[in-house]
């Protein structure tokens, strides 16, 4: 009988011992989930900013041999069930942070050179000087100044032939062969600024003859060639695309406006307002393009539609 009893003892202290292990065990288990969550969130808020998450990162990564045995993972897929939600979680956002990149109306434009200076290239093609001028500009009127301040600068000159892209919906294009045949200078200039996506540019190309005739096709290569010279060494900028809208109302609105506009982060400019005999108040505001049509909406809402829009 002792014997037996002896037995019986011995075959309840071993599940014991068994039992005993497999709470440290997962006692430990807990301890490094917690400890790897901590980590895994302060790792990806980091990351965030740039989109990168190293696949190496994942708790599932680093725990994969332990869940492939049916039996660790349903023991252990309960401890690192909040660790993947939250890692699913910051992964849509980074996403959702792409997409919303990808959807906003961005163009390419040269850098503003606030000292005054511009960007200049030139070439020597069968003893013609040809010298590229191009810098940043936002109107037509802005391009024109421009064009006159080449045009003294180089009062010697044949030719100061010219491409002018700026705007979106509508774009504005306009070109000058400036005594050139037709189609041989200020088109293939034009094409020049097209073909390195730019906007909002004005591109100058002045030409000292030398006395040999290049042809129509050695002008167009020539002329092109330089404003591509020119604008490929030139520092640029990606903008985002705003767009102007001028808005008329009763003044008593212009607090509620203005507050609108400030909302969607538009600006109004102070010498952009102005008011009439009737009291209304003619407002131009410039805000993302993205942003217009939802602005406007509210603007109409918080004016009880009285607003009137013109671009």
């Amino acid at each position: 009988m002792m014997t037996v009893h002896t037995a019986t003892e011995r075959t309840i202290a071993i599940p014991t011992t068994i039992l005993i292990t497999l709470l440290t065990l997962f006692s430990i288990l807990n301890l490094t989930s917690s400890m790897l969550l901590r980590q895994t969130a302060s790792r990806y808020r980091q990351l965030s900013t740039i989109n990168v998450v190293p696949k190496s990162m994942t708790a599932m990564n680093l725990f994969l041999p332990l869940l492939r045995h049916s039996r660790s993972r349903r023991c252990i897929l309960p401890l690192f069930e909040s660790s993947f939600s939250l890692s699913s979680s910051l992964c849509a956002t980074t996403n959702d942070n792409n997409d919303n990149n990808k959807n906003t109306p961005t163009f390419t434009t040269l850098n503003k050179n606030t000292d005054g200076n511009y960007y200049s290239s030139e070439q020597i093609i069968k003893k013609s000087r040809f010298i590229g001028i191009a810098s940043h500009c936002e109107t037509w009127d802005d391009a024109r100044d421009f064009i006159d301040r080449v045009r003294q600068d180089h009062p010697k000159s044949r030719h100061a032939c010219f491409g002018f892209v700026a705007g979106s919906n509508p774009v504005q294009e306009r070109s000058s062969d400036d005594g050139e045949p037709s189609g041989t200078a200020g088109q293939p200039i034009l094409g020049g600024i097209k073909g390195e996506g730019l906007s909002d540019t004005i591109c100058v190309v002045v030409r000292y003859s030398g006395g040999v005739k290049l042809g129509a096709g050695g002008l167009i290569r020539a002329y092109g060639g330089t404003a591509r010279l020119v604008l490929r060494e030139a520092d640029r900028s990606v903008m985002i695309m705003k767009s102007s809208i001028h808005v008329k109302v009763s003044s008593s609105f212009t607090g509620k406006i203005y507050s609108t506009v400030t909302k969607f982060g538009g600006i109004i400019s102070a010498g952009d307002e102005t008011y009439d005999e009737f009291g209304d108040v003619n407002i131009t505001i410039v805000c993302e393009t993205e942003r217009v049509d939802a602005m406007l909406k509210d603007i109409s809402n918080v004016t009880r539609g009285n607003a009137v829009f013109s671009s």
